[in-house]
């Protein structure tokens, strides 16, 4: 299952990668087995998927693989959860297409909840192997990731639910010629007019990650920042600083970024956490409640 997340040159296998899970939850006889196989395959999915983490941690020794291990743990819950709802899903709603299209919409519920606040963690989401996927990635631009989500979620359902489910092959028919219709007509939409680019600089205080995470060094992670700013051309409209700053250094000195903000023409989005109120945000500015380089353009 997770091969189409990992193999971004064949992002299209990332359509049929539910199928064998959609059907292996519903067979399973009893549900304590549906979520038992949900949460293997949620465990082998994110362990695979979190392991660049060790890269980056390894400087805390065992403390790294402690953490490693309790965030596997913890994401494959996601996996547990879709099982067990896609079992009421499919015991609720006989027809073909509703059941189809609740369990996508489940899906992306699930992904919703993944992304939100102290539990975000936007890696292994569904959509990312489309990013340079077309027509589908146009889709994106429209709707967002949650948006991309459900087609392939959508897609893979249909697939599942016509063996479990047995459908006439008229509706199968009319489905199947829905979704042609609705791609071909995706091709045609210009998601991008002219005269609506932008020149945009992508910069970033590459540091050892030890370092990084060290709060007293902060000032000079700013300072470097300040440096890469002031060089940015001028007709350059956004500049984008991934991982620009630390939790709980753009509170208390607020006043920095601001005299930054005004040094330059472009538009800044420090890509960052924020801490207020008690809780942790994913970006220094509201324009989304996850932030992930990957699709930091395309899926905003």
């Amino acid at each position: 299952m997770a091969i189409p997340f990992l193999v971004q040159r064949y992002p299209y296998l990332a359509a049929l990668s539910l199928v064998v899970a959609i059907m292996m939850f519903v067979k399973a006889k009893t549900n304590l087995r549906a979520a038992l196989i949900g949460y293997f395959f949620g465990f082998i999915f994110f362990l695979v998927q979190t392991s660049w983490i060790i890269s980056l941690t390894k400087f805390a020794g065992g403390w790294a693989y402690a953490g490693w291990l309790a965030l596997t743990l913890f994401q494959a819950l996601a996996f547990l959860f879709f099982a067990m709802g896609l079992r009421v899903i499919h015991r609720r709603i006989n027809n073909w297409v509703g059941a189809s299209v609740a369990t996508a919409l489940f899906f992306v519920s699930i992904e919703i909840i993944r992304a939100i606040n102290l539990i975000a963690y936007p890696w292994g989401q569904l959509a990312t192997p489309f990013v340079d996927a077309y027509p589908l990635y146009k889709f994106a631009t429209l709707a967002g990731w949650p948006g991309l989500t459900f087609i392939v979620a959508l897609i893979s359902s249909l697939i599942a639910f016509y063996f479990l489910k047995k459908p006439a092959m008229r509706q199968v028919s009319a489905i199947s010629l829905m979704i042609l219709v609705f791609l071909l007509a995706i091709s045609f939409v210009n998601t991008n007019p002219e005269g609506s680019s932008a020149k945009v600089a992508v910069i970033q205080t590459n540091i050892d990650m030890k370092e990084k995470m060290a709060g007293n060094i902060e000032k000079m992670r700013f300072d470097m920042l300040q440096d890469l700013v002031g060089n940015v051309s001028e007709s350059t409209r956004i500049a984008i600083g991934p991982e620009s700053a630390m939790p709980g250094f753009y509170p208390s000195n607020s006043a920095s970024y601001d005299l930054l903000n005004k040094s330059t023409e472009a538009k800044l989005i420090i890509g960052s956490l924020r801490e207020q109120n008690g809780f942790t945000y994913n970006s220094v500015i509201d324009s989304g409640n996850f932030y992930d380089k990957n699709k930091l353009l395309l899926f905003g």
